[in-house]
């Protein structure tokens, strides 16, 4: 997770900077040069949004059927022997893991999308916003499914190692 924000980060600046007629409306962008550019690309134009139609959908597939998988796997531990907070957690962790997986394919497609396809200003400014809050969430559920940040992980592996050598 940080390593993406490391990375996509500086990225996105950096086309920010180096790419600044790629603002929607800006002059010269409909130059001769990439009006023949974007005739001459339009056939992997298209297979890019299908691919990206495909990374969405991996995503959504992930999201529900997780929670499909996860909620039937509780249920039927609970009608087989009861409700424990063990039980409950169990399915929390699973759950948060699918939403997790979701995202990352969600964050890919918008990623693919941005970049290949439609490259403007507004669109680079959107994907900033939604890989923020994407990664804000991914943290939140980190912190909800297993009790602490992804940053303590080792810490944390490392005192519950440290517990059952004494």
């Amino acid at each position: 997770m940080r390593l993406r924000l490391r990375l996509l980060l500086p990225l996105m600046l950096c086309m920010l900077l180096f790419f600044p007629a790629c603002g929607e409306g800006d002059v010269g962008l409909q130059s001769s040069r990439s009006e023949r550019f974007l005739e001459q690309t339009e056939p992997l134009r298209a297979t890019v949004e299908w691919a990206v139609l495909g990374l969405e959908a991996l995503g959504v597939v992930a999201i529900v059927g997780g929670a499909v998988v996860a909620t039937g796997w509780y249920g039927y531990d609970v009608i087989r022997d009861g409700p424990t907070r063990e039980r409950t957690q169990r399915f929390r962790e699973s759950l948060g893991q699918m939403i997790l997986l979701g995202l990352e394919f969600l964050v890919a497609a918008d990623i693919v999308n941005t970049v290949t396809i439609s490259l403007t200003l507004r669109t680079v400014g959107s994907l900033s916003a939604i890989i923020l809050i994407r990664t804000f969430l991914s943290f939140t559920l980190e912190v909800e499914t297993t009790g602490y940040w992804p940053w303590q992980r080792r810490t944390f592996s490392q005192n519950r190692s440290q517990q059952n050598e004494s």
